[in-house]
């Protein structure tokens, strides 16, 4: 229920939050490959990836599309979770996630304030979203 609460304010963010993917083929990629990794593991494979992408911490300072390559895993890991009706485990709680990704995002360097964390994480789920039902 948190989840749905959750995805339904990102999704209004969404619809007034202008598309600033600075690479939109790597947020594709990383539609397909949280997909992939799914269907070749299900909900462990997903949290193997998403952990493994994110221990890549000395990239992070340097490398924004790393990044944004991890949030939209994580976020396409949300979603497919959710459109699958997969238990989620902690590390999928929505609120965990969100910490996750915006924190690293920040850290990185790719929004600036309260508005650009909401352009930022609304204009990607939105892409997210509009990704997955077709992928899977």
């Amino acid at each position: 229920m948190r989840l749905k609460r959750l995805l339904a304010a990102v999704a209004a963010l969404a619809l007034f939050a202008p598309d600033v993917h600075a690479d939109q083929a790597g947020l594709e990629r990383a539609v397909r490959d949280a997909v992939k990794t799914y269907r070749g593991g299900g909900v462990n494979a997903l949290r193997e990836a998403s952990e493994v992408c994110y221990s890549a911490d000395s990239k992070f300072v340097d490398n924004g599309d790393l990044v944004d390559s991890c949030v939209a895993f994580d976020m396409a890991a949300l979603v497919i979770l959710t459109q699958t009706k997969t238990p989620k485990p902690q590390y999928f709680d929505p609120l965990i996630s969100l910490h996750r990704m915006t924190g690293a995002a920040e850290h990185a360097g790719l929004f600036v304030g309260p508005d650009g964390l909401d352009r930022y994480v609304g204009s990607r789920m939105n892409f997210v979203e509009s990704r997955v039902p077709s992928k899977l």
